[in-house]
């Protein structure tokens, strides 16, 4: 690994944006989750002539479009790829395009010029600044420091040394020692992910834990989810391709199951974080056992209007430890496994995302005898169902 120096001004930098030799798709780094003021407030220090922190980039070397060029012919340059910057970065950058204002605070006092002349940028869009504080911003320049040669393991040990001021929540600190984030990433981008984390939750990686805490309940022998465990657990782990698809028919099933659930209450309590990750759970144990989905929707529904007093004790104070997750588990493996109450009538509960009536407990065979649903040739597993679905056919 090679540290390097260098300086850019902002226009530079906005070039260097535009034309894709400045990236920021490092996994480790934050979506975009600064506020109007605290970006306001870092354009007000620029134009204050205020000092800003260093910006940290890996490099490389590859190529980009030529835009000058009819045929847009790549041309090979220098590729700088942020891992300690980005909110800055981005800030400064969609200020320049136009995308927000500057908020209306008290903090943000009228900048001086050189020749001492007063400008009260409150509420403006970088268009609408004075032609002197577009200069003096587009002109300001910007600490770089890159890296070459720089493996995985080292960007993050940097990017923990780089915030060890601050205090990381316990989240954050798994995050940056887990070498395939961007796997847990994509699994965090489903939708039925996203409807049970609001944004707040998401700034603060909630749906990236909801992420890890999925996969480590599907494929550890002991899945733990307390602090330790779980972050040591975090640093070897790779999952499969296999893996992530089957993770994500189990949220394809849970989306599924959330737009079928005509119950607010019952709707409220699976959105639970610990809930939601143990009936995603249920759902890729009934994937993997070829149980029918109408099945298993009606046992977690039942299950979940009133959840038993063992499952209950696991939620509480502790919920992480070891023998609590396991005990999830096992509780979810057995309500696969079983059989619904047939007394407990939940069309109510859950309606029948065709339209139709609810899907029958039996079916009848050629001969006209009745049979369960498992016995019908007509049944179609999950595994099947979501096979024909991944293959379109």
């Amino acid at each position: 690994m090679r540290i390097n120096d260098t300086h850019w001004s902002i226009s530079q930098l906005i070039r260097y944006v535009d034309v894709g030799i400045a990236t920021f798709d490092n996994p480790i780094q934050r979506g975009i989750v600064w506020d109007i003021y605290r970006k306001s407030l870092l354009i007000h220090s620029i134009l204050c002539g205020y000092p800003i922190p260093a910006l940290y980039f890996t490099h490389t070397y590859g190529s980009v479009e030529n835009d000058e060029d009819a045929e847009h012919k790549k041309v090979p340059t220098d590729l700088y790829d942020s891992f300690d910057g980005k909110q800055r970065s981005l800030a400064i950058y969609e200020y320049v395009k136009n995308k927000y204002k500057l908020a209306n605070h008290r903090d943000l006092v009228p900048v001086i010029s050189d020749v001492g002349d007063k400008t009260d940028v409150r509420g403006l869009y970088y268009s609408e600044l004075p032609k002197w504080t577009q200069i003096k911003l587009e002109s300001y320049v910007l600490t770089v420091h890159y890296f070459d040669d720089m493996s995985e393991h080292e960007i993050r040990e940097y990017f923990r040394r780089l915030n060890n001021g601050k205090a990381l929540t316990s989240i954050e600190l798994t995050r940056v020692q887990t070498p395939n984030l961007a796997k847990f990433q994509q699994i965090a981008q489903h939708k039925a992910i996203n409807f049970v984390t609001t944004n707040a939750a998401k700034r603060g990686f909630a749906d990236e834990n909801i992420a890890m805490q999925i996969y480590n309940l599907a494929t550890e022998p002991t899945p733990d989810f307390s602090t330790t465990a779980f972050r040591s657990w975090a640093k070897d782990i790779d999952p499969t391709d296999d893996e992530i698809i089957e993770i994500m028919y189990s949220l394809d099933l849970m989306d599924e199951l959330m737009a079928s659930c005509e119950d607010k209450q019952l709707l409220r309590t699976i959105k639970k974080r610990t809930h939601f990750v143990s009936a995603t759970y249920a759902c890729y144990f009934g994937i993997k056992n070829k149980v029918q989905k109408e099945h298993l929707f009606k046992r977690l529904g039942q299950f979940f209007v009133s959840p038993t007093e063992e499952y209950v004790k696991t939620t509480g104070s502790g919920s992480a430890k070891a023998t609590n997750v396991v005990t999830r588990r096992e509780i979810m493996q057995e309500l696969v496994q079983g059989s619904y109450d047939e007394t407990m009538f939940l069309s109510d509960v859950l309606k029948n995302t065709s339209g139709e009536s609810d899907v029958p407990d039996t079916d009848t065979n050629e001969t006209g005898e009745t049979v369960s649903a498992e016995e019908s040739p007509q049944s179609t597993s999950l595994t099947e169902e979501l096979f024909k679905r991944h293959y379109n056919i």
